[in-house]
């Protein structure tokens, strides 16, 4: 039993059944990147205008990191084909809700970005951790529900995000001292 295809296709079934469900899929795959983008930016701003030094530190390491990992996801999906559920040969149909390249899936781009950015924005504030981790699960299980990724692909994304965020709360903590 493949539990990648199998995963795949319990999640990605659920698509097109309900428009509302659909269209909230859609717009959270392609707009909750920009969600937590919003939620740094705003999350910096505050930090600046209080003066909260040790957060907005945490906050700018949060950048460098998310701009790594997603430097070397996309070293990663040059390096490694693996093809999309929908021009994979493993599997006969496939619901896609979005167009997409049909460029390398793994490790998703979306879910690297997202979970970095909650992994290393840990200590800032608990209400800033729980949301960007709601909007980094929901960008995962959104990719596979709208037919561009495995559920590979994301958990690879969120594998590489929880290395690059372990190895920047090293440096960071070396730099610092």
């Amino acid at each position: 039993m493949n539990v990648n295809l199998e995963l795949f296709k319990t999640i990605n079934q659920l698509a097109n059944h309900q428009k509302i469900i659909d269209q909230l899929m859609i717009f959270l795959t392609n707009q909750a990147p920009v969600l937590c983008g919003i939620t740094w930016l705003l999350m910096l701003l505050y930090t600046l205008k209080r003066h909260l030094i040790t957060q907005r530190t945490i906050l700018l390491w949060s950048a460098c990191a998310t701009v790594v990992a997603l430097l070397i996801n996309y070293g990663i999906g040059h390096w490694y084909y693996s093809a999309r559920p929908f021009v994979s040969t493993q599997i006969s149909h496939v619901t896609t809700l979005i167009g997409h390249k049909a460029d390398s899936s793994f490790p998703s781009k979306h879910t690297t970005g997202s979970w970095t950015l909650a992994f290393t924005s840990l200590g800032v504030s608990k209400k800033l951790s729980i949301w960007l981790f709601s909007l980094a699960f929901i960008i995962g299980f959104s990719r596979i529900y709208v037919g561009v990724h495995w559920p590979s692909d994301i958990l690879g994304g969120i594998l590489l995000a929880a290395v690059v965020a372990s190895v920047t709360r090293l440096v960071s903590n070396k730099v610092q001292r």
